[in-house]
């Protein structure tokens, strides 16, 4: 089970044994528009509480600017999660210049 969202799960530690992973939508940007920091530090204490306990985060965020899909993936990848910029549609894969998958 891979759950997407809802990250304040965390408090019930059965959850977070049961599922693989979690996915989190908007954790740095909402679009092109940052989010606010109380709302990405909020959510990265739960995210890190999931990665703490072995397992797999998966962060999506909707940037379309090259300079915010570089900053996303650094700070993704910083915090040891897996990124992915791409439409919000998500009609298509999107492979990003300068990260592209392993």
């Amino acid at each position: 089970m891979f759950p997407q969202n809802a990250e304040e799960l965390t408090s019930h530690a059965d959850y977070v044994e049961a599922v693989s992973g979690i996915g989190k939508e908007d954790l740095w940007y909402d679009g092109d528009t940052p989010q606010p920091d109380s709302e990405v530090q909020w959510s990265l204490e739960h995210l890190d509480a999931f990665k703490d306990a072995g397992k797999i985060v998966v962060v999506v965020d909707y940037v379309t600017e090259r300079n915010l899909i570089d900053d996303f993936y650094g700070k993704a990848e910083s915090a040891g999660y897996i990124p992915y910029a791409t439409t919000r549609e998500l009609d298509r894969i999107t492979i990003n210049p300068d990260h592209e998958p392993d």
